[in-house]
């Protein structure tokens, strides 16, 4: 009982002396730090300036031909005086600043680390624009391995974003979200949509009515569903239109040239806005057989953190894919 008692007193004891121990040794590493940073550079600096002084008191010497006594005073003490005193004097300014130099320093690397790690989204357009989507099918293998898909079930000309996390950390729960829409007319003239609650975009295909967050890891990409393109050029959201409000499930429209504000956010990253315009219309119609599509030009015009100026003027194109192919 008498050793387990004791035991636990010196537990304590012992926590104290190691942290106390390296409190210690780090403090003399500091100090020693601010040591070396006080006299490092001095003596060149007080040898550099001691030698400009030797060199006036030579020219003295020369033209004024003193005394002997006035001579070594200018040749060798002076100069003396004057190295022991710069020296002494800069390392003393030295050690006085140095402590402050060092804490400026280390908070200034601690804060480009922290900023290097921080979680930051890269969005950009996926090559080749509109994209083919297989929503059904099923596959089979055979006896000897092979493997063959058979598809009953596709979206055509769906155009999606890839959204990226360049940081060094995960994202959580990454949301994208349509913020406002302006439609263009014939005569260039520009229209807002009445959009007052923002439209939460998929991150899945065949998913278009819960999988509006995703958590996306260091490096990761994933693709957000914006919107499909039909025959005749109309352009839709990419949304159950069941699961949309009733002046939602016409969002965006009919064929034209729309600008699209897109929000991406999520809930340890600063957000990040991007502005597409999409000219949508009507497809080449098959001249013997095959399926009458779309076609679409999308073009990347702002991207910024934490908002971009809205509307955005054409000029600031970034990104161009016409017809489906990338400029």
């Amino acid at each position: 009982m008498d050793v387990e008692t004791g035991g636990q007193r010196i537990e304590p004891l012992r926590r104290f002396t190691e942290r106390a121990t390296g409190l210690a040794l780090a403090a003399c590493e500091f100090y020693w730090r601010c040591v070396v940073r006080a006299f490092s550079g001095k003596f060149g600096l007080a040898a550099g300036m001691t030698g400009a002084v030797s060199t006036f008191g030579l020219l003295i010497v020369a033209f004024a031909n003193p005394g002997a006594s006035v001579e070594r005073l200018l040749t060798m003490s002076v100069p003396a005086i004057f190295f022991v005193s710069v020296f002494l004097t800069t390392v003393l300014i030295s050690l006085v600043l140095a402590p402050v130099q060092l804490h400026l320093e280390e908070v200034q690397k601690r804060k480009a680390v922290e900023e290097l790690r921080k979680p930051r989204f890269r969005v950009a357009l996926p090559p080749g624009g509109l994209i083919n989507l297989s929503t059904k099918g099923a596959t089979t293998e055979t006896m000897g391995g092979e493997r063959q898909t058979v598809t009953t079930g596709w979206v055509s000309d769906v155009l999606c974003l890839v959204c990226e996390n360049t940081g060094e950390t995960a994202i959580r729960s990454v949301r994208a979200r349509i913020m406002a829409v302006r439609k263009f007319e014939d005569d260039g003239a520009a229209a807002p949509l009445a959009i007052t609650e923002p439209i939460e975009l998929t991150w899945k295909k065949d998913d278009l009515k819960a999988a509006f967050s995703r958590d996306l890891a260091a490096n990761e990409k994933c693709r957000v569903w914006l919107g499909g393109v039909r025959s005749q050029g109309q352009f839709w959201v990419y949304r159950d239109v069941s699961d949309l409000p009733i002046e939602y499930q016409q969002v965006f429209g009919r064929a034209g040239e729309y600008h699209i504000l897109l929000q991406f956010d999520a809930d340890d990253a600063p957000p990040l806005q991007t502005v597409l315009r999409v000219l949508a219309s009507e497809g080449e119609k098959p001249k013997v057989s095959g399926i009458h599509r779309g076609k679409a030009e999308v073009e990347l015009l702002a991207q910024a953190s934490p908002t971009v100026d809205w509307p955005v003027p054409v000029m600031l194109s970034v990104q161009v894919v016409h017809d489906g192919q990338q400029a």
